[in-house]
């Protein structure tokens, strides 16, 4: 694992693609468990950021309750800007450079264990519905932008404005970009 920062209240890691943040079946490792076994049993280790096991990227972790609890408040009043790039399989649908901003309701559906995006469907909708509604639901807002384009793959830029459970993933496959 490598360490970007680290001080007294915080890790910062740059987490590789297929280790999962925290929380892995029984028997697999994962970042959590890698930080609890460097700093030995009786440390704290706060989870406060999270990425998908097939995701790499920054993710941070607090070494004590106060600084934990501290940025997981800026993560949660969303005063920590998160950027995304990622690799999407299909070309983009929006010019090159061009911001784009999505409005979607979105949904865990508890069945398919997935995100669902309900609502108004395009580029740029402004208006999101729900179908099923319910407490799961909730408003999902990201803006994107193509960096670069070879052939059929495209590589975007996303700038997500909520934090929705597999936000990203569910806003980008509803677009038939995966």
């Amino acid at each position: 694992m490598k360490v970007l920062l680290d001080d007294s209240d915080v890790i910062v890691l740059d987490k590789p693609v297929g280790l999962a943040t925290a929380n892995s079946p029984r028997g697999e490792t994962s970042l959590y468990v890698e930080l609890v076994s460097r700093f030995g049993a009786g440390c704290f280790v706060g989870v406060v950021s999270r990425l998908d096991k097939p995701v790499s990227g920054v993710v941070v972790f607090g070494k004590n309750k106060s600084a934990a609890a501290s940025l997981a408040e800026q993560f949660r009043h969303r005063t920590v800007q998160k950027e995304y790039v990622a690799i999407i399989e299909k070309r983009f649908p929006s010019a090159l450079g061009e911001w784009v901003t999505w409005r979607d309701l979105i949904h865990w559906d508890d069945v398919s264990r997935r995100a669902v995006i309900e609502g108004a469907r395009g580029k740029n909708s402004t208006q999101a519905r729900s179908q099923k509604g319910g407490t799961n639901s909730g408003s999902a807002e990201t803006s994107a932008r193509v960096i670069k384009r070879a052939g059929e793959v495209s590589l975007v830029e996303l700038l997500p404005k909520t934090g929705r459970r597999h936000q990203l993933r569910a806003q980008l496959a509803y677009r038939g970009c995966p």
